[in-house]
């Protein structure tokens, strides 16, 4: 099985931040791209992150 890029390290969130950035006009909070990076690694285990997956639906 190939290996996938994770996008909750430290080099995927610098990367998710460098993107919105382009897209955004303002930079995103920690918090923020935390959750972010664990929604494109589908990683939907962490409880203590569930909240924030619903305050992205809402927008933030």
């Amino acid at each position: 099985m190939p290996q996938t890029y994770k996008f909750s390290t430290e080099h995927g969130r610098t990367l998710c931040r460098t993107i919105l950035r382009e897209c955004m006009p303002h930079d995103t909070h920690d918090f923020q791209l935390e959750v972010r990076s664990h929604l494109l690694d589908n990683d939907d285990t962490k409880e203590r992150l569930s909240p924030f997956y619903y305050g992205l639906l809402m927008g933030d």
